[in-house]
């Protein structure tokens, strides 16, 4: 039950941009995801029932994988732009892959 409201749906937007590694498509993929997101939002707080809560806690995750993916692919874009070798995707992707997943379990302690 775990992997499917939180884990799938966290690797799944991550990795929808975390690997968006040119400016002028990565901007558009987030134009298209914040206004999926608003659509889904809707939804998702219109709804009752037991399934709603499981489509809450999926979209949460879904949310901050995006997030995280969006801001992996932004500072590796700034990297390769500077020749930063501390911005490499070797060390972007897991750092902010680990940071965004345990965000959300860091705000309930």
């Amino acid at each position: 039950m775990f992997m499917a409201i939180v884990v799938v749906p966290y690797c799944v937007s991550f990795a929808a941009l975390a690997f968006w590694w040119r400016l002028r498509l990565l901007l558009p993929a987030i134009v298209i995801g914040v206004s999926l997101w608003m659509l889904e939002s809707n939804s998702v707080s219109n709804a009752d029932g037991p399934g709603s809560f499981m489509a809450m806690g999926a979209f949460v995750f879904i949310s901050i994988g995006a997030i995280s993916g969006a801001v992996a692919s932004a500072l590796i874009i700034v990297g390769r732009r500077t020749n930063l070798a501390l911005l490499r995707p070797l060390f972007v992707l897991p750092l902010l892959f680990s940071l965004g997943f345990g965000s959300y379990f860091v705000d309930l302690l």
